[in-house]
């Protein structure tokens, strides 16, 4: 009820339009900068919500939320932004909720090396900035080759937007331009990115480390939780177990046994994903001595 009456309020008719630029439930995970750390994870996680029509356009809306762990693996969370994207071939559009009139350039996936583009500038301000296209190569996520534009600030508003933009993900240090006037500015480097058909990078663990419910066995049990250490896993015949922290990097790969040692890593939050015979799940555990 809380979701729906949001939409109300803010004016916009769900549809059962087809995504154009992100399928519904896609995911970007960030690290969020800290100019003056406290020794918790916080991350930004951006979703796409669903796809709807606001001043008459065809627009996904996007909802940004603000997530703290803290060392006991507590999970603080808020909602810190609302966004709407309007796709148009290759360019994706920032779209104001409130001014039909205030469209503004997010990404030119097409565009080509020597381009300058004006770009959105933190939302609500009415400054574009500039970046300069410096060179376009391609990667392989998976099983897609990709473009990335490699791009530079030529004239920043108070924003900036520096380093590689990937097509169909976008920048790869946050979504938008990052205003440099706040403390601290959102976003602070892409984890990871995921949806339905595509993760990035291509060996994270993007779907589960933030925001989403572990999958377990009920016929396995791993203990104890929280570990000074060592974890005991009965139940299924386990096959492999792989160790990830909460950036989705696989820190370890355990064949046999029925014990996985954290003695060297530092205290948080880590993953294990294990297969067994029966399939594989995944389950989190809390490191803390």
């Amino acid at each position: 009820m809380k979701n729906i009456l949001i939409l109300l309020l803010i004016g916009f008719t769900v549809s059962g339009i087809r995504s154009q630029t992100w399928p519904q439930g896609a995911k970007w995970i960030y690290w969020q900068d800290d100019f003056w750390p406290d020794g918790e994870d916080e991350y930004r996680v951006i979703t796409v919500i669903g796809d709807t029509i606001l001043h008459g356009r065809p627009c996904q809306f996007l909802l940004e939320k603000y997530i703290r762990i803290t060392s006991g693996g507590v999970q603080h969370e808020s909602t810190s932004g609302r966004f709407f994207l309007h796709q148009s071939g290759k360019r994706v559009y920032w779209v104001s909720p409130q001014d039909s009139t205030d469209i503004r350039l997010l990404y030119d996936f097409d565009a080509q090396a020597g381009d300058t583009l004006e770009i959105d500038c933190a939302q609500s301000l009415s400054n574009l900035l500039k970046i300069r296209i410096d060179s376009v190569t391609t990667t392989q996520v998976g099983t897609q080759p990709l473009r990335v534009q490699w791009v530079h600030t030529t004239d920043g508003m108070g924003c900036t937007m520096e380093g590689s933009i990937l097509e169909n993900v976008g920048w790869t240090f946050y979504l938008f331009a990052r205003p440099g006037f706040v403390d601290p500015p959102p976003g602070g480097g892409l984890i990871c990115y995921s949806d339905s058909l595509m993760q990035y990078p291509a060996n994270s663990v993007c779907k589960i480390i933030v925001g989403t419910e572990e999958a377990t066995s009920p016929s396995s049990k791993i203990y104890p939780n929280p570990t000074s250490g060592t974890v005991t896993l009965e139940g299924d015949a386990w096959q492999q177990v792989r160790v990830f922290d909460l950036f989705g990097r696989q820190q370890k790969n355990v064949q046999r046994g029925t014990e996985i040692s954290l003695h060297e890593y530092p205290n948080g939050v880590y993953w294990l994903a294990v297969s067994t015979e029966q399939g594989s799940f995944f389950h989190k555990i809390i490191l803390k001595r």
